[in-house]
């Protein structure tokens, strides 16, 4: 991480993250980074919680648009828009980063 605001809010709390990085390029024949962040602590989602998740997050990755199908009968379907378009920001974010490193 080198963005500063960024850095003094995670710092504190880099005992308990885990990031995993890894440029799949190589065997996918496309510009991709695969990035995880990950808690050492488990999470007290309920199932539904953890489904609208997964339906935002894959379509952000897979640049599809917003799952309203899959995430509009949640209690909060506001979230889940703006966790998509934000999950689409960082997604394009770290592609440009990844061809400028590549090149």
């Amino acid at each position: 991480l080198t963005y500063d605001p960024i850095c003094r809010k995670v710092r504190p709390h880099r005992e308990q993250i885990l990031v995993v990085c890894d440029e799949v390029d190589d065997f996918l024949d496309r510009d991709k980074l695969v990035f995880n962040i990950c808690c050492n602590k488990s999470n007290s989602f309920d199932q539904p919680t953890k489904d609208y998740y997964h339906e935002t997050s894959y379509a952000a990755y897979h640049g599809n648009s917003y799952p309203s199908d899959a995430c509009d009968s949640s209690p909060n379907p506001s979230y889940w828009r703006e966790l998509h378009a934000k999950f689409v920001a960082i997604f394009h974010e770290i592609q440009d980063a990844s061809k400028s490193l590549n090149k």
